[in-house]
């Protein structure tokens, strides 16, 4: 669980941080960076929304007791975390071909 967590801790500031400011133009990149801010903390807070109607949908009342089951949720999260870095890898993607194609046009002008 802490290796997850590190993951997706790391991820949330290489989005958060070096993708916003590296996308937006050098005067933009304050606002970039406070809207991916803003847009991570709705995400956190949306996360956490879907996190306890998961909870509530697959607990089991038995015998009195509420039992817990969280592979659903473990499959919620490791997805949303695959998803996260699909997105991350193709963000990066996009700005590595802008980067080439800003050299290709610099050299050959």
């Amino acid at each position: 669980m802490i290796i997850f967590g590190a993951t997706i801790g790391a991820l949330t500031c290489f989005l958060g941080g070096l993708i916003a400011v590296d996308i937006s133009s050098r005067k933009a990149a304050g606002a970039a960076l406070g809207t991916i801010g803003i847009a991570s903390y709705a995400g956190a807070g949306l996360g956490e929304f879907l996190t306890g109607i998961i909870i509530d949908k697959t607990a089991i009342l038995e015998n009195g007791k509420t039992l817990y089951d969280f592979s659903t949720l473990a499959l919620f999260w490791v997805g949303t975390g695959l998803g996260s870095a699909l997105l991350c890898f193709t963000t990066a993607a996009i700005v590595a071909r802008r980067h080439a194609v800003e050299r290709q046009t610099s050299f050959s002008s």
